[in-house]
């Protein structure tokens, strides 16, 4: 199917404004209700800040006015994240009032804060914004980069919904390079990821999948999205994004050749632009008008065609204006990219230098660490080196206690030698006399058995021979005795 041309850069800003249009979570009259209450400062300030939210499409200068307030409050009570808040919510009321010089500055100035306070949803947000303010200067390559940006940072925090958000911004400018494919696969991807999360802004994705659809010529597909978006921007009540919404849809009608509905739907999306002073949409629809009507009712299309050209006067007053904001704008944005470029020159400078600390400090803990180990190699040998010669000595002291032990059993062995030897000589001196007494006392007792008994009829003591010891049997009996 061949895919139509994008006609201009106000039109598909709109799935823009709708990515952040839905996220309102809070209505007016809660949030007014809850500052009407006592609460602390740095409560007030959130607060304020998601009142000027909830007016910003609505009512952008009330809108202004609590911003102001809140960022005022956040500097009085010394909070800064209250500070980047409010400070990116004027950025964006600003940018939706044209006045883009001073959105930017104000948008810079939330990103340098939120950088030096570590506020990473605070630099999400913001690069955003920034990405938002080159889209609307037609710098489609420009803004994918700060959406990017915005994604990866979303996606650290993680912040699904403002993940989503960027996305789409992302398909909103691939759709403005007219690569309709690569847009419809980011959008589809957010919108699949919102489904599977229930995450609150899958209906902010519905219309941006129906653009995207009518720019590609499925305009089933594209009224099917259309129509389930319409419950969620009646219930914000955001004339200016329905009157947008209604003006896409009587387009579609006219593609499909379905004019009762065409001429339903304008009429719908004019008489919404009319009561937003959306002089864009009040024109696109009185012109839409006009034509239709031209073949069959020339009063009502010159009616339309009046309506139109007096919006289009407006229009092209409001676009001189913005003209003269966009060159301060341009010449600000250039400043800002030579203030960055040298502020990424410093850093560079700074990380150059760093750097070389760096290097000079890992040569000298190199050598510091090569020297430890040295030492260490160093101590160890001489502890393998004292542990052998603590090895060494232990073996000297224990083989000495050896040999001293051997010493005195060799003393000792010399002293039983001697002792054995004078044993020995003692033994031999007495062996010989004793061996005469032995010898003797054997042949006494020997002579003592031999010795014949006495007569019959004498006694021991009658048969006595002569002698001094009385009877024969005493001195034998005393004889034997002595022997024994």
């Amino acid at each position: 199917m061949r895919m139509k041309a994008i006609p201009s850069i106000h039109i598909l800003c709109f799935v823009l404004l709708v990515s952040v249009a839905f996220a309102q979570q809070n209505p007016v009259d809660s949030l007014k209700k809850l500052l009407s209450r006592p609460t602390l400062d740095t409560t007030r300030v959130l607060l304020l800040d998601q009142l000027s939210y909830a007016l910003m499409y609505s009512k952008p200068l009330v809108a202004m006015q609590y911003a102001q307030e809140g960022l005022e409050l956040a500097k009085k009570s010394k909070f800064p994240k209250g500070q980047v808040r409010n400070m990116n919510r004027l950025g964006s009321i600003l940018r939706f009032t044209s006045n883009y010089s001073q959105a930017l500055q104000m948008h810079f100035g939330s990103l340098k804060l939120a950088e030096s306070i570590n506020d990473q949803e605070g630099v999400a947000r913001t690069l955003n914004n920034i990405g938002i303010l080159y889209l609307e200067q037609k710098d489609s390559k420009k803004a994918i980069e700060y959406f990017r940006k915005t994604q990866a940072v979303a996606q650290q925090i993680p912040d699904q919904n403002l993940a989503q958000i960027a996305m789409v911004n992302i398909a909103t400018n691939f759709a403005l390079l007219n690569q309709l494919d690569s847009a419809l696969t980011y959008v589809q991807t957010a919108y699949d990821l919102a489904n599977n999360s229930k995450s609150s802004t899958t209906n902010t994705l519905l219309i941006s999948l129906g653009n995207i659809y009518y720019r590609m010529g499925r305009y089933s597909l594209s009224l099917k999205y259309y129509r389930l978006s319409l419950p969620y921007l009646k219930a914000v009540e955001n004339n200016r994004l329905l009157s947008q919404t209604y003006f896409e849809m009587a387009q579609v009608f006219k593609g499909m050749n379905r004019l009762d509905s065409c001429f339903y739907y304008a009429r719908q999306a004019l008489e919404l632009s009319q009561a937003a002073n959306n002089v864009k949409y009040t024109f696109e629809a009185g012109s839409l008008l006009s034509s239709l009507y031209d073949s069959t009712d020339k009063n009502r299309a010159y009616y339309y065609f009046r309506l139109a050209a007096a919006a289009k006067d407006s229009m092209f007053s409001q676009e001189k204006v913005k003209q003269v904001q966009n060159l301060s704008f341009n010449e600000q944005m250039r400043q800002q990219e030579l203030i960055a470029t040298q502020e990424a020159y410093e850093n560079r400078q700074k990380i150059g230098g760093l750097l070389g600390v760096l290097g000079v400090f890992l040569i000298v803990a190199f050598v510091l660490y090569r020297n430890n180990l040295i030492k260490q190699k160093a101590n160890k040998l001489l502890q393998r080196q004292k542990e052998e010669i603590n090895l060494q000595r232990d073996k000297a002291e224990k083989a000495l206690t050896e040999l001293k032990a051997t010493q005195n059993q060799l003393i000792q062995s010399e002293k039983l030698a001697s002792l054995g030897e004078l044993t020995a000589g003692i033994a031999h001196e007495i062996q010989n006399p004793l061996n005469f007494v032995n010898n003797f006392s054997e042949l006494s007792v020997e002579l003592i058995e031999e010795c014949p008994l006495p007569p019959n009829g004498e006694t021991d003591e009658t048969w006595i021979p002569d002698t001094p010891f009385g009877g024969w049997g005493a001195f034998l009996g005393d004889l034997k005795q002595n022997l024994e």
